[in-house]
């Protein structure tokens, strides 16, 4: 005999299939649109728990059904996550796959140890299996899926900077939220056997109500929390950024102050400088260099350089550097505005002689210092001291005091990529990647600092947190902007982590355990009442078997006088009908009687005999017909006489008896 399926069981379980993919596809939609705010967790996760309750109601045949619908949700939720451009297109098909994999395999692990530690078909009835359900079966296959989960996660690349056991609990709390609510959901709907779980449809209502109040909790609490975060990062962003302000705001002090020097002296000679600029370098050691530019005509280029080298410099001159980088002789050029006097010389004597006239960047903040009269910050420029770091100068124009004319300026050097850094290392530490920006410097070149990303910090759009700061700066508006990595999130306490996720999944449990026990409980109370009324019921059809099939006719008579029960041989002997003998008074049974005799005998107090003699009755029946009955037998209860049954059978005349 063939083992294959006939076409018609072959399409229904492609139809079922097909139709269990979609009700997953479609509840993941829908509870994404409403559950799910934009930037929250998606903490909504019904896949599993679907195919967890159809495959208990209905069997494993409808397992591709899982796959897909849960492959598909699962690519909705990465989608939502983090578009993904179409490049990436076969890696979030590929991981989605995995995932619903993991999804499957939650939902056959969970049915077959249903199968072996459950009664079946599966009716949660006794508090035992609904013990073994909540905290044994459904947690075992939802971590076995969660484990594959992170494996396909891991393997793909996309796991985040958090620990692998907070991930591994969001995914097990989210799973098993989904699970417990939706398998419930649809064993209720398609749950067998029928009169079972028809019984419980309230919690049809109930359930899904409890579970989209707990997700909705859920995402209260981690926004709230979120919040929270938030505000602790813009206060960890602003602490940050005001070191860099104060950096800047000590160069702005350093030119002030030179500026205000040089106002006051008529001729300033390099001790003078050293031992005005050492004192304030001591106290901010920040400031890298500051250094005397004077204006020095062509004419006067020469003559200039013959002065310095006679003043020790044997090696001086007015100098440019190539674009390779290389020193040359500075091009003929109307005015040269070389380094003369620097601050501190250890490690800066190779910018010494730099015209800084030769440079388009300085040149463009020297033309802008001149016109404004006061002190302005260039755009970045690669410095002289050290070629591989970025650096702004901080120009104040210099005036004589005789004539007031423009002499020169005061250099105060800003080493943007070490200041930049030290702030970007305080916020590094916390796991947040931290850039400056010239906004006042063309596009392509205003990038101050940026601290790289590691290539494994994996984020998601919806966990990042921004704060962008403007600071002014020598007339410059400098943007910086700090953003949060997965990690500075994944630092949140263990204690927050269980009061956004922990807690709302227990308390599921609990609810979901509470409305199994009690319609269990219910139902088990009225299996045993049916049970115990049908085993009276077919005790009480053999006895009145037995009490038909007597010989002798039977009555029992109550305490107060009434005829309770009657067997066929006293309706025949009598020619009542049942119903028309219970109620009545056993004494309808007797003939009248006259003259001495005519007292009536109470058939409750008759007894077997009256001395030696069998007692005999004169009785009659409904017709009038009368006839002498012989009392067999007579009982009562020992409790008072609360049911007297009698036994009489009919004597012929002869027979002597006392005649009652």
């Amino acid at each position: 005999m063939s083992d294959q399926r006939s076409p018609t069981s072959v399409a229904k379980t492609v139809t079922e299939c097909l139709l269990l993919a979609a009700i997953i596809v479609s509840v993941q939609l829908i509870g994404m649109g409403l559950l799910v705010p934009s930037g929250g967790n998606v903490i909504f996760y019904p896949q599993a728990g679907i195919g967890i309750g159809w495959l208990l109601a209905r069997g494993p045949r409808a397992w591709p059904g899982v796959l897909i619908g849960a492959a598909l949700g699962d690519a909705l939720i990465l989608y939502a996550e983090a578009p993904i451009i179409i490049d990436d297109m076969f890696a979030l098909c590929a991981t989605a796959f995995s995932q619903g994999v993991a999804d499957l395999l939650t939902a056959l692990t969970i049915y077959f140890l249903a199968r072996w530690l459950l009664r079946w078909p599966i009716t949660l009835l006794r508090p035992r299996e609904i013990l073994l359900f909540i905290c044994v079966v459904i947690p075992t296959g939802v971590m076995l899926g969660t484990a594959w989960d992170y494996l396909t996660l891991y393997a793909a690349n996309r796991t985040t900077t958090a620990p692998a056991w907070q991930f591994i609990a969001e995914e097990f709390v989210s799973t098993g939220l989904g699970a417990i609510a939706c398998s419930m959901i649809i064993l209720v709907a398609l749950g067998e056997p029928r009169e079972v779980w028809r019984k419980r449809r309230a919690m049809a209502v109930f359930i899904p109500v409890a579970y989209v109040g707990i997700v909705w909790g859920a995402v209260a609490v981690g926004t709230s929390l979120r919040n929270e975060k938030y505000a602790e990062f813009r206060t960890l962003v602003a602490n940050a950024v005001s070191e860099l302000e104060i950096d800047l705001a000590s160069h702005e002090m350093v030119a002030s102050a030179a500026t205000a020097f040089y106002a006051s002296s008529n001729l300033v000679e390099r001790d003078e400088f050293a031992s005005f600029i050492r004192p304030l370098q001591a106290r901010l050691p920040n400031v890298q260099a500051v250094s005397w530019d004077p204006l020095v005509l062509a004419g006067d280029r020469d003559a200039f350089v013959i002065a310095a080298r006679a003043e020790g410099l044997a090696d001086f001159e007015i100098f440019e550097r190539t674009a390779e980088g290389q020193r040359v002789d500075a091009g003929s050029r109307p005015e040269y505005f070389p380094i003369w006097f620097i601050e501190p010389l250890a490690g800066n004597q190779a910018a010494v002689g730099f015209d800084l006239f030769s440079e388009p960047t300085r040149h463009a903040a020297i033309i802008r210092a001149r016109q404004a009269g006061r002190p302005v910050a260039s755009a970045p420029v690669r410095l002289v001291q050290a070629r591989n770091e970025l650096g702004v100068l901080l120009l104040a124009p210099i005036k004589t005091n005789e004539s007031g004319q423009f002499s020169g300026l005061v250099s105060v050097v800003l080493n943007a990529t070490r200041i930049c850094a030290r702030v970007g290392g305080l916020l590094g530490a916390e796991h947040v990647h931290f850039s400056v920006t010239d906004e006042s410097a063309p596009a392509a070149e205003g990038l101050l600092f940026s601290a790289a990303r590691l290539p494994s910090d994996f984020e998601d759009a919806h966990d990042e947190f921004k704060v962008i700061r403007d600071v002014e700066f020598g007339t410059r508006r400098w943007r910086t902007q700090a953003t949060s990595t997965s990690g500075y999130l994944a630092a949140s306490s263990a204690w927050g982590f269980l009061a956004e996720y922990g807690s709302f999944a227990i308390l599921l449990a609990m609810i979901t355990a509470a409305q199994l026990y009690t319609s269990g409980r219910d139902l088990l109370v009225e299996a045993v009442v049916t049970e115990r009324s049908q085993e009276l019921l077919l005790v009480s059809e053999r006895f009145r078997g037995l009490i038909d099939a007597a010989p002798t006719a039977l009555l029992a008579v109550s305490a107060s006088g009434k005829v309770v029960m009657a067997n066929r041989e006293a309706l025949q002997l009598f020619g009542y009908s049942l119903d028309q003998l219970l109620g009545q008074s056993p004494n309808l049974l007797l003939a009248p009687r006259t003259g001495a005799n005519s007292i009536r005998v109470d058939v409750v107090q008759l007894r077997e005999t009256a001395g030696t003699l069998p007692r005999i009755l004169l009785c009659q029946s409904r017709n009038g017909e009368q006839f002498r009955l012989q009392v067999r037998q007579s009982l009562s209860n020992a409790e008072g006489g609360q049911l007297t049954v009698v036994s009489l059978t009919e004597v012929s005349s002869g027979v002597q008896g006392s005649l009652s």
